[in-house]
């Protein structure tokens, strides 16, 4: 038969065991969670940045470009054109 010390040291190593797995359980967990929150708000972080980036860049180079492109849309139309738009414009009404 098993000594009461004997039986209270099985006792406690069970639940020893039993913390150290429910701990490990836990960490493994809350870190997954966390590397999930944290993929989510760095992504969230980096689209903004982007958009932000994006529309600077854009905003610069229009600036930047907008006399040489309205002159290549204004080549582009020569007289017929102008005549032909007014036509379909007139037959619309």
């Amino acid at each position: 038969m098993i000594e009461y010390k004997d039986f209270i040291s099985i006792v406690l190593t069970v639940l020893t065991i039993g913390v150290v797995l429910s701990g490990a359980i836990g960490f493994f967990t809350i870190r997954n969670k966390a590397k999930k929150e944290a993929r989510k708000i760095a992504s969230k972080i980096a689209e903004k940045i982007s958009r932000d980036i994006a529309e600077r860049v854009a905003n610069e180079y229009i600036q930047q470009n907008l006399p040489a492109i309205l002159e290549s849309y204004n080549l582009g139309i020569n007289n017929f054109d102008v005549e032909k738009l007014q036509e379909n414009k007139n037959e619309i009404k």
